[in-house]
């Protein structure tokens, strides 16, 4: 016997036996992490119910089991859902005026948080003696396809640009003038109500992605605030930030592009001219600007390119001075406000973009309550005013009569 050992010993190649020895310990101690495992679930559960830690809740009924302590809520039940009692005696909420739900600027970057929760429903402003005329006002509307556009008056030669426009006197002391668009308006119940908060002569741009974007711009006329449609365009981070189906991009052919534009007019109908975003690159493409401005021109609608520049202002096309929120704070939108005066005393007329962010709506609607005398603002349409004198202006003040009937 032994004789036999040794030569299967001498028969195993060298090294052999330590690592037979070592798989050996390995397989043992994995086998008995296996079984270990196995049973944890079982002593897990043990210990839980015995320190009265699990707890089981029937997703359908709510019904709570597992705790037996006294006062632990064996047997009762959570709210998982209104029945269908509840369902039909609940009441919509109503929407909160429009000063409630403007989120309050705090100190540095930090508005005060909402204590109720948002509004749900669209807010509904009947009409009254300074309503703006809602769309489609036949003299300046046509049927393309199955579209409503805009166009010029056949007679006049005016449009959109004085039939949609909030009328506006320029009293002597109307020196400096200052126009205030809030962007991107209308994807919001609140964003809406904060935008009504805001003075009458204060424009509100809609998008045309914005739900139910024609039933805005009625509220909006009939709160008497001058409305102009956002033109989504491709900017320089695209592909990134696509515009969507709607945008504009330097890759469409005159076609597409006029598809694209027709298709924001019969959506925003009702609005005096397109707002273009500020970091738009279309107009780095001329077939696709050209087609743009040539179709806003001949249906009467105005432009505005709301990146700040110093071009040579045209009869329908006019840029920003200041974006005020360029930079989403408290601080940085302070400096810009108080920047305001100082820059539109400096010259005839000034043109603020502002997006629809509570935090901008709540410190836009607090500095134009104080808002310095040697300003006065206006409606954007009335910086182009004497571009319109040239395209139909003749036609403002039977418009201006005819409003509320």
């Amino acid at each position: 016997m032994p004789g036999r050992l040794q030569r299967l010993r001498t028969s195993l190649p060298r090294g052999f036996l330590p690592w037979a020895f070592a798989a050996a310990c390995f397989a043992l101690l994995l086998a008995l992490a296996v079984i270990r495992l196995a049973a944890m679930p079982a002593e897990v559960t043990r210990q839980a119910n015995g320190h009265q830690q699990r707890v089981i809740i029937d997703p359908a009924s709510g019904t709570v089991s597992g705790l037996a302590a006294e006062g632990s809520g064996e047997g009762k039940a959570f709210d998982v859902g209104p029945d269908e009692q509840e369902m039909k005696a609940a009441k919509p909420a109503t929407s909160a005026p429009a000063e409630a739900t403007a989120a309050p600027a705090g100190e540095g970057d930090l508005t005060a948080l909402r204590s109720t929760p948002g509004s749900t429903e669209w807010p509904s402003v009947p009409r009254a003696d300074d309503s703006l005329v809602n769309p489609p006002a036949p003299e300046i509307t046509e049927k393309v396809g199955a579209m409503l556009l805009p166009k010029r008056n056949e007679k006049t030669g005016g449009g959109a640009s004085q039939v949609y426009e909030r009328g506006f006197v320029r009293g002597p002391a109307a020196a400096h003038l200052l126009a205030i668009v809030i962007t991107d308006a209308g994807f919001s119940p609140d964003s809406l109500s904060g935008a009504l908060a805001l003075p009458k002569d204060v424009s509100i741009a809609i998008s045309p992605y914005a739900p139910e974007a024609g039933k805005q711009i009625v509220t909006l006329h009939n709160a008497g605030h001058e409305v102009w449609a956002m033109l989504p365009s491709m900017g320089s981070s695209y592909p990134e930030d696509d515009p969507g189906p709607l945008g504009l991009l330097t890759t469409l052919s005159p076609d597409q592009t006029l598809e694209r534009v027709q298709n924001v007019m019969a959506v925003t109908l009702g609005s005096v001219g397109f707002v273009i975003p500020p970091e738009e690159t279309i107009s780095t493409e001329p077939k696709v600007w050209q087609t743009m401005m040539d179709e806003a021109d001949r249906r009467g609608l105005l432009l505005l390119q709301s990146r700040p520049g110093e071009p040579p202002r045209q009869a329908i096309l006019h840029r920003a001075d200041i974006v005020l929120d360029s930079t989403p704070s408290a601080a940085f939108i302070k400096d810009k406000l108080a920047a305001i005066a100082s820059t539109a005393s400096a010259q005839p007329q000034t043109i603020v973009v502002a997006s629809a962010r509570p935090l901008t709506l709540a410190l836009l609607h607090d500095y134009l309550a104080h808002l310095p005398e040697s300003v006065t603002l206006a409606p954007l349409s009335e910086l182009y005013s004497q571009e319109k004198i040239k395209t139909g202006w003749d036609e403002h003040e039977n418009l201006i009569q005819r409003r509320n009937k």
